[in-house]
């Protein structure tokens, strides 16, 4: 698996690969998610995949579990918050060099929808 260096989810425990300060890191979880209270609306508190809003669907766990990996390496949940920039996450995911491009127009654009 490319996110999971190992999972065995039969015993709620996930291991993820991330690159931090040149090296790569692992980091293990377990399965347990934090949701909204009450918990028995079975909302997740933070990402999901799938279904419609506030339905979480087992199936679809590899998004929670990846958050929360990243929030035990950047130390809580909030952390993970100022670290959402897309080419740090890309870059903490794969090790590669992530370059990013503005297009042309896409400034007039946002402006425009935000108007």
């Amino acid at each position: 698996d490319v996110l999971f260096s190992i999972s065995r989810p039969a015993l709620g425990a996930h291991a993820i690969r991330f690159y931090v300060n040149s090296k790569w890191k692992l980091v293990t979880v377990d399965d347990r998610l934090p949701f909204v209270q009450p918990a028995e609306r079975g909302e997740l508190a933070f990402g999901r995949v799938g279904g419609a809003a506030g339905e979480f669907a087992p199936v679809h766990m590899w998004l929670p579990v990846l958050e929360k990996a990243f929030a035990k390496l950047y130390g809580s949940y909030q952390a993970c918050e100022a670290a959402s920039l897309a080419r740090e996450v890309l870059y903490t995911l794969t090790g590669a060099p992530v370059l990013t491009y503005e297009l042309a127009g896409a400034k007039t654009a946002a402006a425009a929808a935000g108007s």
